[in-house]
């Protein structure tokens, strides 16, 4: 698997981000299906086709940053992260992120389809188009701190797709999701510090293989420590 292709690298993000976002569009993709009930569907398609663009358009950037990352051999191939200092940097600030006033006014717009809908409705299938990419941008203002924990945990990574989608699934939920933000704000940013730990006390380890006593610090293995904190808060959601 040779994710540093671009086409390859591509159609993974794409994939990956229809996977994990599709449980968190459906419930304003059926609210505007009843809101539409008696007239054209007609928006209701360009909707979804102004949302699915804002999407692609992450994918495009995060496989042009993906492709960067592998060549200067920050990420590897597997699109995990081959270098702790990084996996650490890119954990806290998605951590930080989840207490951000930005993160805030995304996630209560997207919380609320029909609040959505009252405060933005255009009619018409230019209307439509414009309202899709509107929540599209809401949603990826979201979600993509959490996404861009694909170059930590690996692109091919199933359990983190899962993980990740059903996180942000949870953060959703008008009823729980303001619990869920602020405590896995701070399972990242613990994650974060315990890579930054665990890598550092094995860099300054004495080792005759210094270069090999190096690959356990990097990418996948400390990622597997790091989403203990983060299973724990889900499961405490």
């Amino acid at each position: 698997m040779h994710s540093g292709s671009w086409t390859f690298a591509f159609g993974a993000w794409t994939l990956m981000t229809i996977a994990m976002m599709t449980p968190t569009a459906l419930p304003v993709m059926i609210s505007l299906r009843e809101l539409l009930a008696s007239t054209s569907r007609r928006p209701w398609w360009s909707f979804l086709g102004g949302y699915l663009a804002v999407w692609i358009g992450f994918a495009v950037v995060a496989t042009g940053a993906q492709v960067v990352l592998i060549r200067t051999e920050i990420v590897r191939h597997d699109g995990s992260g081959a270098s702790y200092v990084f996996s650490a940097v890119v954990l806290m600030a998605a951590g930080a992120y989840q207490f951000s006033a930005l993160k805030h006014r995304c996630v209560t717009q997207c919380v609320a389809p029909m609040t959505f809908f009252l405060r933005f409705w255009r009619d018409g299938t230019q209307g439509g188009a414009r309202m899709g990419l509107r929540h599209g941008v809401s949603c990826l203002g979201c979600c993509w701190a959490l996404m861009s924990l694909a170059f930590v945990g690996g692109l091919a990574n199933v359990w983190f797709m899962v993980l990740c989608a059903a996180v942000m699934a949870v953060e959703k939920l008008p009823s729980i999701g303001r619990f869920v933000t602020a405590p896995l704000g701070v399972a990242l940013v613990t994650a974060g510090l315990i890579v930054v730990v665990a890598g550092a006390s094995t860099s300054d380890a004495p080792s005759p293989h210094h270069h090999q006593s190096l690959a356990p610090i990097s990418g996948t293995n400390l990622w597997h420590q790091s989403l203990a904190p983060i299973s724990r808060t889900k499961g405490n959601a």
